[in-house]
């Protein structure tokens, strides 16, 4: 008789890992419930990129000023060719080369590029945003963050983030529990819900209100959070707007580099401070490496307050006007200007199917009294 004793399997350690993965898999279907709305629009734009690459043909690409200040059907309008936004709130420029690396690599042929950088975005180092690295990295990308951001120490974070939605999702989740014992609705999910509308009908973008309008107040905080007295681009993000910049030159995909306007009261103290004239001056570094690249400027657009949302982010009424704008100037060939003024500003609506979020959250309203 064999008395060997054999090895059992830790019963009680299956079950625990078998639950947990079955909890970590529920908060992960669920983003909508359990994900910040910044993060949301990272893994939507990351989904957008496997079902639109290959019959877009004017993508966009940035942060928050280009989701929220480019609408695709006015581009398709104004140039005649087809156009998706897939801007993420927050983007660092890593997260956009990425992105559009992805978006070829998925069979995409753009015959145009649109994009931004914000400022203060590129002033960041690799940890800023850490919390949308961990949805949103591949293990190829990763190790590649790592290798040229020096920052391999925040790599367990981003892993612990990515492989435990219960971590990454936590104040989430914990305001979802809060609500339900209350007997109340999340309000991320609400949130969610109508982010997710409005970026479905607009094709990507999202579309605030015309109603909504600035004040044109910055208080003291607002600008130190905007670097408007201080500015230097990180060098890691320097290096992956080279590296987008190159890679659509590469493929010959003319670039249309935008800088949005900006608030009067706003401009005006970046240009007084310098830091206009720093980040004017590395634009037209990273212009001067790339031919491929068209720079159009909004800075002295003369965009009144009314035309926006908040101190960075134009309204409805500011974003039409821009992207008609920007349609006229997509639409034709580059020519030897390589740095185009963006027109004065002046009301344009085209008549072009696009949905605001107010009218996003009446539809939703409606579909819910159907119900």
């Amino acid at each position: 008789m064999d008395t060997t004793p054999r090895a059992r399997w830790p019963l009680g350690l299956v079950g625990m890992l078998a639950l947990v993965a079955t909890v970590e898999a529920a908060f992960a279907r669920h983003p909508l419930r359990f994900s910040d709305t910044a993060s949301l629009s990272w893994r939507l734009s990351v989904d957008a990129v496997a079902r639109e690459a290959k019959r877009c043909e004017v993508a966009c690409l940035g942060d928050s000023l280009v989701k929220i200040g480019v609408v695709p059907e006015a581009i398709r309008a104004g140039s005649g060719r087809s156009s998706y936004n897939f801007a993420m709130a927050q983007a660092p420029a890593p997260a956009t080369y990425f992105l559009l690396r992805r978006l070829l690599e998925a069979g995409g042929r753009p015959s145009a590029l649109i994009v931004d950088f914000k400022p203060s975005i590129l002033a960041g180092g690799p940890k800023y945003g850490i919390r949308h690295w961990q949805a949103f990295l591949t293990p190829r990308e990763c190790l590649e963050m790592a290798r040229d951001s020096g920052g391999a120490g925040m790599m367990a974070e981003i892993v612990l983030g990515r492989l435990l939605p219960s971590y990454r999702d936590r104040l989430e989740i914990r305001e979802a529990v809060a609500s339900a014992l209350k007997g109340e609705p999340a309000p991320t999910f609400a949130t969610n819900r109508l982010a997710e509308r409005n970026w479905g009908v607009n094709l990507g973008a999202h579309l605030n209100s015309p109603r909504q309008t600035f004040s044109g107040d910055i208080p003291a905080e607002t600008h130190r959070k905007l670097l408007s007295d201080g500015w230097k681009c990180h060098k890691y993000n320097a290096l992956a707007v080279d590296r987008l910049l190159a890679l659509a030159g590469s493929r010959g995909i003319p670039v249309y580099w935008l800088i949005p306007p900006l608030p009067p009261a706003l401009q005006g103290r970046r240009e007084r401070s310098g830091v206009d004239g720093a980040f004017v001056a590395f634009v037209r570094s990273m212009q001067a490496k790339h031919p491929g690249v068209t720079v159009v400027d909004g800075r002295h657009a003369g965009y009144e307050d009314a035309a926006f949302a908040d101190h960075t982010h134009l309204n409805g009424r500011g974003a039409m006007t821009m992207s008609h704008d920007l349609a006229a100037i997509v639409g034709r060939p580059p020519g030897p200007a390589r740095w185009v003024e963006l027109p004065r500003f002046r009301d344009r609506a085209p008549d072009v199917r696009a949905e605001d979020v107010d009218q996003s959250r009446l539809a939703l309203e409606a579909e819910a009294a159907r119900r």
